[in-house]
């Protein structure tokens, strides 16, 4: 693949020419475009680093081939805070509202010792034995939600279990009551149907998902259980431990249900169009484990991965300035045909490489195992139930195309049709 020729590495000369602005400015590009698959090709065709202004932000660097992309991702010069602007504390972490929370760039301003304080956290609270375990309890929740849809009649496969299975796991996870669920779902999912919200008698119903867990915590603190949160307050010994205690959960709300959702939604509307994917993992199960690898790489649920170089650093034969901004495309890197071939097929029986849904680096995601756990129980559970479920719209089902799409479109099933 080619990179930017020495005459190319000046700001703004470096797009495709499809696309190129003639007075040698960064290129305007829209946040759907990093979703989009034909425009990411274009831009990977003419090198694979271009110069960017994302959403009209400060200019940075497009990476959209998965050589430059490891590198700046696991280049120890390149950081993940962003620099000159204020770090976050876990305490001003906190104090976030809920909505801003949600906005995962906010992850972005936690300062550098913060990060690795509460990756260190969660690391050893999420390891093999903690995911098994939450395993054994996601299998009876991905039952009820099943057990309470119609079986011969369309289904909105995405609202009614997509959205809040992953929630329900966190929340099993966390050690968040069912009463408390709905407060989840309806933050992570904002525009969604919500879960049915508790009767009058409850908790306050104005109260935020911050504050409701600031109180869990306390509870947690006096009658520890068998879950996350018990764990975590079973180390804390100061107040900023606490802090840390609650910005570890909030950082699983932010991190945690949306990939999944938009995994299955997207997953399963591939899997079920191009039917010869399901009968195949119907009749071998064993593929389970590969098809959710290449769901990931070919879904790949988190379009972008931002990083910040700390000082000059040459990467993709381009020079980034002390300061400067690099967008690494994981869409475009899990479909570079320099690493994948053939990599727009959906091929669960192609040799594994290594995908960059997760990051790589010291910023991956931490909640990797808890994804592929919460992915793998759900698709096993709808093919040993439902072998013969079907699409009740493969021509409306956009199947993870890249389009920019809203995760749970296209998702309206038929569990059993021979009903």
């Amino acid at each position: 693949m080619s990179t930017p020729g020495a005459s190319d590495r000046t700001a703004g000369t470096s797009a495709p020419s499809g696309f190129r602005r003639s007075d040698g400015q960064p290129l305007f590009l829209g946040g759907a475009s990093l979703r989009d698959v034909s425009v990411l090709r274009t831009f990977q065709e003419d090198g694979g680093l271009h110069h960017i202004a994302l959403n009209g932000a400060a200019p940075g660097w497009l990476v959209t081939d998965y050589d430059t992309a490891a590198r700046v991702l696991t280049d120890p010069r390149m950081r993940g805070e962003c620099p000159g602007s204020p770090s976050l504390s876990m305490a001003a972490f906190d104090a976030l509202t809920d909505d801003q929370v949600m906005d995962e760039q906010q992850l972005f301003y936690l300062g550098a010792d913060e990060h690795t304080q509460l990756r260190h956290i969660l690391a050893k609270s999420l390891g093999p034995r903690r995911i098994a375990k939450l395993t054994e309890r996601v299998q009876p929740i991905a039952d009820v939600l099943l057990d309470a849809l119609p079986t011969d009649t369309a289904v909105d496969l995405g609202a009614a279990f997509a959205r809040p299975y992953p929630v329900a796991a966190l929340c099993a996870l966390l050690g968040v009551p069912e009463d408390g669920h709905h407060r989840i779902h309806d933050l992570v999912f904002e525009g969604y149907p919500g879960l049915p919200v508790p009767e009058a008698g409850g908790d306050d119903p104005d109260l935020s998902v911050a504050d409701y867990l600031a109180g869990l915590i306390e509870r947690r603190r006096l009658d520890p259980g068998d879950d996350l949160i018990s764990d975590l307050c079973r180390d804390e010994g100061t107040d900023v431990a606490h802090s840390a205690v609650l910005a570890a959960a909030r950082l699983l709300i932010v991190v945690g249900p949306r990939p999944v959702a938009h995994l299955l939604t997207d997953g399963l509307a591939l899997l079920l169009r191009e039917r010869g994917h399901w009968e195949d993992l119907v009749a071998e199960p064993e593929l389970l484990d590969r098809v959710v690898e290449e769901l990931l790489r070919y879904v790949s649920p988190a379009s972008v991965a931002f990083r910040y170089a700390r000082e000059e650093v040459e990467i993709g034969g381009a020079v980034l300035p002390a300061g400067s901004r690099a967008y690494c495309s994981v869409t475009s890197a899990n479909r570079d045909p320099g690493r994948f071939p053939d990599p727009d097929r959906f091929d669960p029986r192609r040799p594994a490489g290594q995908h960059v849904a997760f990051g790589l680096g010291f910023r991956h995601c931490l909640g990797a195992g808890l994804v592929r756990a919460e992915v793998r129980t759900a698709l096993a559970t709808l093919v040993r139930r439902f072998p013969r479920m079907r699409l009740a719209n493969p021509e409306e089902s956009h199947a993870g195309s890249g389009t920019g799409a809203r995760p749970g479109r296209g998702l309206v099933v038929v569990l059993d049709p021979s009903r």
